[in-house]
């Protein structure tokens, strides 16, 4: 899928020391297409799409942590899932949501079936492909992002503003990481 990527993006925050900044600048010798994107660090995570939707609000936007570690096909199975749901996000992991009989919505932090049933999961950023017609100028509302998660939820924050949208997503079959936000303990 190499070929078929315009820009790599490494957003990284703009209260870097000089010699971070140099650090992902050298970054960009290893090809043209990499590119960095100083972002405004009160944003925290959010980064990592916020300004790549915000500069490119037709195209296809692939998401990766960098605490992870992903299958060398990765991108390409996330595409071609896109391809026969163009309409979805498609993410490698999805947490499940229930709704109460008063309407709230609660999401879970555990594994969803993969069953590439298409939903309102709470999809995860870390392997993922969003299609940026999936999110609304809400996604650009720092105030409503801070007063929703605290600026510690970036997942939360795309989910909600592509769920307003009404775009859902497929979680994909396979499973690339077995760990959770909890700590489990078996005795």
């Amino acid at each position: 899928m190499y070929d078929e990527v315009d820009i790599f993006y490494i957003n990284v925050d703009d209260n870097l020391t000089d010699e971070d900044y140099a650090r992902y600048e050298s970054l960009k010798s290893l090809d043209s297409k990499i590119k960095i994107k100083v972002c405004p660090a009160k944003w925290r995570s959010c980064n990592k799409l916020v300004w790549a939707w915000k500069d490119h609000p037709n195209s296809l936007i692939a998401l990766f942590d960098d605490d992870k570690r992903y299958p060398e096909d990765c991108l390409q199975n996330l595409y071609n899932e896109w391809r026969k749901h163009d309409n979805c996000i498609i993410a490698y992991e999805v947490n499940p949501i229930s709704i109460d009989k008063n309407g709230n919505v609660s999401y879970h932090n555990v594994f969803d079936l993969k069953l590439k049933q298409m939903q309102f999961g709470k999809w995860l950023s870390n392997g993922c492909l969003v299609p940026s017609w999936a999110f609304t100028d809400l996604l650009l509302d720092f105030d409503k992002m801070m007063e929703l998660t605290g600026g510690n939820h970036d997942e939360l924050w795309f989910w909600c503003v592509a769920t307003l949208n009404g775009v859902q997503c497929i979680g994909l079959d396979a499973t690339y990481s077995l760990s959770t936000d909890m700590d489990v303990i078996i005795d």
